[in-house]
C-alpha cells in the first residue's frame, strides 16, 4: 500500500460481512486481538464457504471505520442474518477452491421427520428390527446418513 507506519489508518471487514457493513478499525493492538478472537470464531462455525479477513485502507474515500462499540454492536450483527431458503442447486456443487461440495439438507430433514419419535418427544429415534427397542439418533449420526444418501444416489 505504500503508506508510512506513522499515517497508517487500516481496518478489516470479513467476506462473509455484508457489503454495506462498516470496517472495523485496527487502531491498537487490543483491535488486533479482537480481530483474531473473532476469525478464530468464525472459522470454528464456517461449514462450507472459507472465511477471508480483507485490510483496508481506511485514508481512502468510502472506507469509513466502525464507530460503534463492539459490545453494543455484536449481538445485532450475530441474531439479524439472511436466512437460507431451499434452492433448486444441484446436490454436488463446485466450490471456488475447486473441492466438490455436498448438498444435503433436503435428505438431513427428510431422515429427521422420519426419525422423529412418538415415544421421546423431541428426540429422533429408529427401532431396531432385532430388538424391539428404540435407539436414539444423535444430529451427528442423522448427517452422517443424509450424507451418505446422498452419495450413494
Amino acid at each position: 500500500m505504500n503508506i508510512g507506519v506513522s499515517a497508517a489508518c487500516i481496518g478489516y471487514k470479513w467476506n462473509k460481512d455484508p457489503v454495506n457493513a462498516p470496517v472495523n478499525q485496527l487502531a491498537t493492538h487490543g483491535d488486533w486481538e479482537h480481530c483474531l478472537e473473532e476469525g478464530i470464531g468464525k472459522t470454528a462455525r464456517a461449514r462450507t464457504k472459507e472465511l477471508l479477513c480483507v485490510i483496508r485502507n481506511l485514508n481512502l474515500p468510502g472506507t469509513a471505520p466502525n464507530t460503534t462499540p463492539r459490545a453494543a454492536a455484536a449481538p445485532a450483527a450475530e441474531s439479524g442474518g439472511k436466512k437460507r431458503k431451499a434452492d433448486a442447486s444441484p446436490t454436488t456443487t463446485q466450490s471456488p477452491g475447486g473441492r466438490k461440495t455436498f448438498d444435503y439438507t433436503n435428505e438431513y430433514r427428510e431422515l429427521k421427520n422420519h426419525l422423529a419419535c412418538a415415544t421421546h418427544k423431541g428426540e429422533n429415534c429408529f427401532v431396531s428390527p432385532a430388538d424391539g427397542h428404540h435407539h436414539r439418533v444423535d444430529r451427528y449420526l442423522t448427517t452422517l446418513w443424509a450424507k451418505e444418501i446422498v452419495c450413494h444416489r
